[in-house]
């Protein structure tokens, strides 16, 4: 969850990318100078990291708050540290939201295959395909859209994108004695998994 009281502008330039202790984030650091001066190899403050190790090794199901997160690094390395975890994100400068919200996007790529599509650059992918293994570095959970129940819960994505797939699902069909719409079905869990104002984006 990312909060943020204000409405949030994108005047911002430039944003540098970061990818440390296998946390991916943004930074808007002009010059260079904020990463220059405050991280290294291990990351911003590692000290700090390696006490929250010690937290969650007594804790592995919490809820960690970001009060005033800025772009979102310890968010993100909590997220994707502490699998148990769950993160929530408070910002009250608009400009440092706009920062912070991008680092959090989450896509959907239904009918992916091994390599989910991201068309938009969101810093996670999730891949949904019914047989398909991910490929290296790629993240993809079993699931028959329109059969059977997506298994991410509701509001997860930010976006979410069907290539060449829509097509695919039959409009009614016989199982297991019953007439089922496979369609609608998956189009109704694809709205469940899609946040509010989210984008679905088909193409066939």
């Amino acid at each position: 969850m990312v909060s943020n009281q204000m409405t949030h502008t994108d005047t911002l330039g430039p944003l540098v990318q970061f990818n440390i202790r296998g946390t991916k984030f943004s930074l808007f650091d002009p010059g260079n100078t904020v990463a220059a001066e405050t991280f290294c190899e291990l990351g911003y403050e590692p000290a700090v990291v390696d006490l929250l190790d010690q937290i969650e090794a007594r804790h592995p199901k919490a809820t960690f708050f970001d009060i005033g997160a800025l772009h979102g690094y310890y968010s993100a390395l909590v997220g994707s540290r502490y699998k148990g975890w769950r993160v929530a994100a408070f910002e009250p400068n608009p400009e440092a939201y706009s920062v912070l919200k991008q680092n959090f996007e989450v896509a959907v790529s239904v009918g992916s295959g091994p390599t989910p599509e991201n068309p938009y650059g969101a810093k996670r992918v999730i891949g949904i395909d019914p047989t398909c293994e991910p490929a290296e570095g790629y993240e993809v959970v079993k699931a028959w859209i329109g059969f059977e129940p997506i298994p991410l819960e509701d509001n997860t994505a930010d976006i979410v994108s069907a290539f060449d797939f829509l097509e695919h699902l039959p409009r009614a069909i016989w199982k297991d004695g019953e007439l089922i719409n496979p369609f609608i079905r998956g189009m109704s869990e694809i709205w469940r998994i899609l946040k509010p104002g989210g984008l679905f984006y088909a193409k066939t």
